[in-house]
């Protein structure tokens, strides 16, 4: 079996080769980086003060409950997470609205005393305070969609889409 082959190619790479492959890279690392800092950056939460003064004053204003939500300076996955797939979905944040309540995020770092006043060892950790202050309930850690609104807002919703 006699097959035919090709000669290697001879020809060397030039200048234009090689800047191509220079602006390939350089866009490759930039897609790259944007990735990674999008994912790295802290979900938002539309509606929530980040003064419990000002939120307690709300609060005894409209006679209301304040909900609490404490995280990290920069969020741990289980901040993000609460906060993505919890708060901020649509039927979520209409309960809340639906209840009156105030809402106030906390970051652990930003306010110590409010952090060793509600003990809050770990983070996420929400707090549903009375008018005054006092502690109606607590729960640490991540928590569903329909848990936060069935258990810890007393709902009684079956479903919630996205």
């Amino acid at each position: 079996m006699n097959q035919e082959q090709t000669p290697p190619s001879s020809k060397k790479p030039t200048r234009k080769d090689h800047r191509t492959k220079i602006v390939f890279l350089i866009v490759v690392l930039a897609v790259v980086t944007i990735i990674y800092l999008s994912q790295r950056k802290d979900p938002k939460l539309k509606g929530w003060v980040s003064s419990l003064p000002a939120a307690q004053q709300q609060a005894r204003e409209k006679d209301t409950n304040l909900i609490v939500l404490f995280t990290r300076q920069s969020m741990t996955h289980d901040d993000k997470k609460i906060v993505k797939k919890c708060l901020n979905l649509s039927q979520t944040r209409k309960e809340l609205g639906r209840l009156g309540y105030i809402k106030a995020h906390l970051r652990v770092e930003d306010d110590p005393d409010s952090a060793q006043r509600y003990e809050i060892t770990r983070t996420p950790t929400l707090v549903l305070l009375d008018a005054t202050g006092n502690v109606l309930k607590k729960h640490e850690g991540f928590l569903t969609d329909l848990d936060f609104t069935n258990n810890f807002l007393d709902g009684s919703v079956t479903e919630i889409p996205e």
